[in-house]
């Protein structure tokens, strides 16, 4: 069962023990998980400290750590360097794309985030029908905003 370890309360210390991943506060444990059961690590909180052994130890298992800013949108992607010749082309093709292909992933990329909206109002019991025709009207590139548009939208 893999699993998105999220830190959200501030001041806590991230180590790697015996193969955990161990959350500290104030020298005390306070989590802990199994590092093959990780599939990303999200931190938000402040003064967040963590060990060189715990990231090499994820960057193994192929897990990325996102790191957020104050607003708590992500700043910072640590992702693993493997030294397989995949990654590299994998790499060197995302950024040598097309602008065309880019725009269209965008396009993509928005309509997603807004039917999830729309999902997220539906599962509460509020109207969905304006974030599912706002995903309609997305174009090549998200030119006319529809994404901010949506987030201002939601109640």
């Amino acid at each position: 069962m893999d699993q998105i370890i999220e830190i959200a309360i501030d001041g806590r210390h991230l180590s790697r023990d015996r193969g955990f991943l161990k959350v500290s506060q104030d020298h005390a444990e306070v989590g802990r998980t199994p590092l093959d059961q990780i599939a990303g690590v999200i931190v938000h909180a402040h003064g967040t400290t963590w060990s060189t052994s715990l990231l090499t130890e994820l960057a193994d298992r192929g897990v990325p750590v996102v790191l957020c800013a104050a607003n708590h949108a992500p700043r910072s992607v640590l992702m693993p360097l493997e030294g397989h010749h995949a990654q590299g082309a994998r790499m060197r093709s995302q950024w040598q794309a097309k602008t065309s292909l880019v725009k269209q992933a965008w396009k993509q990329v928005v309509i997603a985030k807004v039917l999830m909206q729309a999902a997220a109002l539906d599962a509460v019991g509020e109207p969905d029908a304006p974030l599912k025709m706002m995903a309609r009207k997305v174009t090549s590139g998200d030119a006319t905003n529809i994404e901010a548009q949506a987030a201002v939208t939601v109640p």
